[in-house]
């Protein structure tokens, strides 16, 4: 029924609902290794006792259960459910750093995709990707999505025929917000054929993007964006396509929403200046430099990315690597090349006499001091493989080598 990988540690981000609770059984029946992690935003009169029931239910099967007590947090003046959710993943951030986890899972299923999708249309906006995705980053954890193949009205069988004890949220019964409307008006009203009907085309459309992003490839996987070029693509849907693709790839904290990707190209159409920034995050801007758009981070930041399109010498403020000569030395061949070499991220494995171990785990092995574990570089082939880890020397903090050297 699941197909994650049982060598992984899991966060479950589980509200007591019947969607993930099924979640919670399954993971049980079929040996998963997780842990729950539950927010608590006292808006409901219940939200105590789903806590208690939830807590004792991890209890009786030897989960543990992590709880965040929003009233502990400063209050906003924002929208609560942007301020919500931002609050939720952060806090699943913090939990599968904790256990030194994996990936957070998160129960959305069928019906949560299709309300995403008919959300994105009633906005009339071009968007990367519709729907919801299986796996995607929020910040910076990974999150899954198992049962995004599932009905909401199956799972909630699926816990009745189990006897997964579950609560429902009564604030989903009302018209409050848009997605509860488009819910009742239209979701609960659909037949599992129709469902099925909408599903195909949101892949239509997705496979229409990913066409896109094929077509431009050699725009999105640069470090440097050629402006000109972008503006040759005459449709703007595809321009906010490939525009936000490469800021994925360049490892940006953040993505531009439609509206954000039409200002800051109205702003590049100035011409009082040849360098012109636009704010992306706290530490991030795009710059654009005549006709040449990149990412700078105004900070030594702890997210980098650098590719080398061939053997060569590269001098950045993280590291100094030299292949000129010595490629091979690193277990590659010229057919690993163009190389990228970033720091670690969640999920990144290496394999040790066939083994897989977290890369995170070799770094605490090797007693590495953390503010260097966030910078170390990695080196990967043109596929995206692990190719090499450059190996840690507690006294210099580099290896005997000369032509690989990570600056403090």
């Amino acid at each position: 029924m699941l197909t994650l990988n049982k060598l992984c540690k899991y966060v479950l981000a589980c509200s007591y609902g019947p969607d993930s609770m099924a979640l919670f059984d399954m993971l049980i029946k079929n040996n998963y290794k997780f842990v729950v992690a539950h927010v608590n935003y006292h808006k409901r009169a219940i939200a105590n006792e789903e806590e208690r029931q939830l807590k004792e239910y991890c209890q009786n099967h030897n989960i543990p259960c992590y709880v965040l007590d929003t009233t502990t947090l400063k209050k906003t003046k924002e929208n609560f459910q942007a301020w919500a959710r931002q609050v939720r993943y952060s806090f699943f951030y913090d939990v599968v750093t904790k256990i030194n986890g994996d990936a957070v899972l998160v129960a959305h299923h069928l019906d949560d995709l299709l309300e995403t999708y008919l959300m994105q249309k009633s906005r009339a906006a071009f968007v990367e990707y519709y729907g919801l995705k299986q796996e995607v980053i929020i910040n910076n954890a990974k999150i899954i999505r198992p049962l995004l193949s599932f009905e909401k009205k199956e799972l909630e069988q699926y816990c009745q025929n189990n006897n997964v004890p579950f609560s429902i949220d009564e604030s989903n019964l009302a018209d409050t917000y848009t997605r509860n409307k488009i819910r009742h008006q239209y979701i609960e009203k659909m037949t599992t054929s129709q469902k099925q009907s909408l599903l195909n085309e949101i892949i239509e459309k997705n496979n229409w993007n990913l066409q896109q992003q094929n077509k431009y490839i050699n725009l999105i996987k640069t470090s440097v964006l050629s402006y000109e070029k972008l503006l040759k693509i005459e449709n703007s849907d595809v321009q906010f396509l490939v525009f936000n693709n490469f800021l994925k790839f360049n490892n940006a904290t953040k993505l531009v929403s439609y509206k954000q990707f039409e200002e800051i190209m109205k702003s590049f159409k100035s011409k009082k200046t040849a360098n012109i920034k636009n704010k992306l995050s706290t530490q991030e801007w795009i710059v654009k430099s005549y006709d040449e758009i990149s990412i700078v981070f105004e900070k030594r930041n702890l997210i980098y990315s650098y590719i080398m399109k061939e053997p060569a010498e590269l001098d950045t403020e993280y590291f100094y690597l030299n292949l000129k000569d010595s490629f091979k030395n690193y277990r590659l061949t010229i057919n690993d090349f163009p190389i990228t070499i970033r720091p670690v991220r969640s999920g990144d494995m290496s394999y040790i006499n066939g083994i897989p171990k977290k890369i995170t785990r070799l770094y605490i092995d090797w007693k590495m001091p953390k503010q260097l574990r966030a910078i170390w570089p990695l080196i990967f082939n043109k596929d995206g493989k692990l190719i090499y880890v450059l190996r840690y020397d507690n006294v210099n903090s580099i290896s005997s080598r000369e032509d690989f050297v990570v600056k403090r």
